[in-house]
């Protein structure tokens, strides 16, 4: 049904805004991971954290060097087994 389809998009779109609004007031940043282009995709909070423009996108390698060298093992391990095994992580 057309209506349900445009309805499910007016709350994904409301839902977006919401959740940047929430990451600008906490400066909390967020990305995800494209595996079909090796790339992170991040929030508008992210990079403004980083300091980068908002064309930015990382490779993987790139985006885990952006967190402190006594993290980057667990970061690269959670990312690993997220993409082998599916396993979620925060």
């Amino acid at each position: 049904d057309i209506h349900d389809r445009v309805q499910a998009q007016i709350e994904l779109q409301y839902t977006t805004e919401m959740l940047e609004e929430v990451g600008q007031m906490g400066r909390i940043g967020g990305w995800r991971l494209d595996l079909d282009n090796n790339t992170v995709i991040w929030s508008s909070m992210t990079q403004m954290i980083h300091e980068v423009q908002g064309d930015y996108k990382p490779s993987i390698e790139e985006a885990i060097n952006f967190y402190k060298p006594e993290d980057r093992g667990k970061v690269k391990e959670f990312v690993r087994n997220a993409i082998e095994k599916g396993e979620p992580y925060q």
